[in-house]
Formats: structure tokens, sequence, C-alpha cells
């Protein structure tokens, strides 16, 4: 009884337990954050490739999609337009024509328990087409 009575009471490996538990927790939240870094930034170039393409299709009326997609490329690379998808709507408000610009980009996490359950980001403009 005496072996088992000094392993009861051994409190050698307390102190890596614990470090193990509690470095776990910071090295998620860690990955929490920088997931969240991520989708701000992704957002922010979402937005300035929207209100790009809102720029486009207010000084040329007749653009089409390809050609906004085109311009927001070449003019700004630095954006990763490559995962971005852009549409464009006709749309009538108050008896006047309008065309909506819907910029999307699908969102990734790499933060465990979040990494399956990947979204969607979505802006929009809506430019006068008249």
């Amino acid at each position: 009884m005496t072996r088992l009575h000094r392993f009861g009471r051994d409190e050698s490996g307390a102190a890596a337990v614990e470090f193990a538990i509690v470095s776990l927790i910071f090295v998620i939240f860690c990955m929490a954050l920088i997931d969240f870094g991520r989708n701000i930034d992704a957002q922010s170039r979402l937005a300035h490739a929207a209100d790009a393409a809102a720029r486009v299709v207010f000084l040329d009326k007749a653009a089409t999609e390809a050609q906004v997609t085109a311009r927001i490329e070449a003019g700004f690379p630095a954006l990763r337009y490559d995962r971005m998808t852009l549409r464009l709507t006709d749309i009538t408000l108050g008896a006047k024509p309008y065309r909506q610009i819907t910029v999307t980009l699908p969102l990734r996490f790499l933060t465990p328990g979040f990494s399956g359950r990947n979204g969607m980001s979505t802006v929009q403009r809506i430019v006068p087409a008249s």
C-alpha cells in the first residue's frame, strides 16, 4: 500500500498537465484571433472591390460583368480577386433604373471547431443606370 499511497500524493507532473490544458486553450484562442483578422481583411478587400466595381459601372453604364471583373483584376491586383464573384443586376427603385453590384467571397475558418462552418461574405452597391 505504501507505493500506491506515494503515487497518489506525487505532484511532480501536475505543472506539466496544467500547462498542457492551458496551452491548448491558448492556441485555439490565438487561432480564432487570426481567423477573425483574416476575415476582417477579406471583408475590407471585398468592400474595396465593390467600390471599384461601382465606379466602373457608374462611368460606363453599358459595362458587363466580364468587363467590370477584368477592369478590377487589372487595376487592383493586390485584391486577390480570383476568389471573389461579381454579379450585376438591373433593378428599379421609385421608377428609376439602377444597377445592383453584388460581390461575394467565401470565408474559410482555420480554428478547430469552426473549420467545417465556412460561410460567405457579401457586399452590395447600387449605382444609377441613367
